[in-house]
């Protein structure tokens, strides 16, 4: 109301009446720029931190799909063990049965010419042949047994195999996650000291 009364009394002595200053606006340019920092800021810090999310999720989807083949290699080399001592027993059972069948057939020859089978020739015929078929199975068994070995063995490799493989991804993905983490915290440390030496 004073100042009305002082412009209207300048007009009156003929002095102009002065006009009106405006405020400033609050903020202005240099709050404006900080706003603008700030949220660069929290998209750089976000940035960071999921960032370090995706590539720690990334690492760990990529070690369960190899751990996954490496476990399902282990569980084949198990099965191609078993299936190699089978292979083996049923190998054994064949010689054995084709000894049998031989000496029946020797039996029956010496028998039709009126050999004596119990000395002689037909007892060292028949001797000779279970020797050879024991030979035979026990060269047979010893093949199964490697081979099942040599499987198991590549097995057991696939499962150590597997366990490093999951053992790496849960390092890498606590790694990248926390990293993300110390990155995020970084950037806004830096932000604040930043904001702390402009004032």
């Amino acid at each position: 109301m004073t100042g009305v009364v002082n412009d209207m009394a300048n007009v009156m002595k003929g002095s102009p009446a002065q006009a009106p200053t405006a405020s400033a606006p609050a903020g202005g340019p240099a709050q404006n720029l900080n706003d603008i920092s700030s949220h660069l800021t929290l998209a750089s810090m976000s940035a960071d931190m999921f960032g370090g999310i995706a590539r720690g999720y990334g690492a760990m989807t990529q070690a369960n799909t190899m751990a996954e083949a490496d476990a399902n290699h282990a569980q084949d080399y198990g099965l191609q063990a078993k299936q190699e001592i089978l292979a083996g027993q049923q190998t054994s059972n064949q010689i054995m049965d084709n000894m049998l069948q031989t000496i029946s057939a020797q039996r029956l020859a010496y028998s039709a010419n009126g050999m004596d089978l119990s000395f002689g020739t037909p007892v060292a015929l028949e001797a000779s042949t279970r020797k050879l078929a024991g030979m035979q199975n026990s060269v047979a068994g010893a093949n199964a047994t490697l081979t099942a070995l040599s499987r198991r063995r590549q097995a057991a490799s696939y499962t150590e195999q597997r366990a490093n493989v999951l053992s790496s991804g849960y390092m890498t993905n606590a790694a990248d996650t926390f990293g993300g983490m110390i990155n995020a915290a970084g950037t806004g440390a830096n932000a604040i000291a930043r904001s702390n030496a402009r004032g």
